[in-house]
């Protein structure tokens, strides 16, 4: 049997393989993916993030959709309360740092070519 595609992750003790947001799972989330960009941004600059009910929301509804195809056993409901408002950072690394360039300078940013 293969390993499933993505980062392990621990949640409410068992073990995930979160895989990638795809193009499909921001689309289809496009309001809880802008949320969760913005305070990401913040927090990367060491700004102060509110975690907001709203954010935590959007951080489950994200993490939902990303397992729900390998996991379909997960439901939003079991990621929400498993959710911690302490893990809040880590949660939003996770979904967001393996699926893009996003937060690398334009320069190092995936398939784009350096000036000399």
């Amino acid at each position: 049997m293969s390993k499933p595609a993505g980062n392990p992750i621990e949640m409410g003790g068992r073990q995930f393989f979160l895989p990638p947001l795809s193009v499909g799972v921001m689309r289809r989330n496009a309001a809880a993916y802008e949320m969760l960009m913005k305070a990401f941004r913040l927090f990367a600059k060491g700004e102060e993030v509110e975690p907001a009910f709203e954010l935590l929301a959007a951080v489950a509804q994200l993490f939902h959709a990303c397992l729900e195809n390998a996991y379909p056993d997960v439901t939003l409901e079991w990621v929400e309360e498993h959710l911690a408002l302490a893990d809040l950072g880590s949660r939003m690394q996770q979904i967001l740092l393996p699926s893009a360039g996003a937060f690398r300078p334009k320069e190092e940013a995936l398939g784009e070519a350096t000036s000399p």
